[in-house]
């Protein structure tokens, strides 16, 4: 028996107990016609799920050409390998990131240093207070190349998650005005820093 076979009969039984409340309750009664549709509706949803990276079965399949409902491959996932790579001798990574609780909300960020050998030179975190997610990634890399470079580290590989963030420090142009002061000052730290910025997965 299939996955959508087995589910079918609790889909069909909840849209239908779904039915009789809202006529109880709310006085709205929905037509047969409508209730039907929306039970194809989250067989077609469930269905999707299943197909995703798998086969479906025989009897699903089945199921699915009875209620007129396409049949496609569902799409396969891509696994790529990411994995933390030494600094080259002489230069250390700052790998760093930011956050932000509902976007704008409670901000923080948190930055890794470590040296060629991959030993840990300094780690810490910072909460930024009220923000968004661009300005605690941002507040993430001021942060970190000002650490580094009161630990005398001018030669500094830094690695973030935000391309966007990664976009505006190659190009040298933040996109956000209320950054501007704090992209006046991070200018200021940088110089005499020789500094490659790259993004990474999360």
């Amino acid at each position: 028996m299939g996955n959508i076979m087995g589910l079918l009969p609790y889909i069909i039984t909840w849209r239908l107990w779904n039915r009789r409340c809202k006529a109880h309750m709310e006085g709205i009664v929905e037509s047969v016609e409508h209730v039907w549709r929306n039970i194809k509706f989250w067989v077609a949803k469930i269905s999707e799920k299943l197909k995703v990276g798998n086969t479906l079965s025989p009897p699903d399949e089945s199921i699915l050409k009875e209620l007129n409902i396409p049949s496609t491959p569902g799409k396969i996932k891509q696994l790529k390998l990411v994995r933390w790579r030494r600094p080259p001798v002489g230069r250390h990574k700052l790998n760093l990131d930011g956050s932000s609780r509902g976007n704008p909300g409670a901000a923080g960020a948190g930055r890794v240093i470590r040296d060629a050998s991959g030993n840990l030179v300094r780690a810490f975190s910072v909460f930024l207070g009220h923000g968004n997610s661009s300005f605690a990634e941002f507040m993430a890399v001021f942060h970190g190349l000002k650490i580094a470079k009161s630990l005398d580290l001018t030669l500094i590989d830094v690695e973030l998650d935000s391309s966007i963030l990664v976009n505006w420090l190659k190009k040298s142009e933040i996109g956000l005005w209320y950054l501007e002061d704090y992209w006046e000052e991070l200018k200021e730290t940088m110089e005499g820093m020789t500094i490659s910025i790259s993004h990474v997965f999360r």
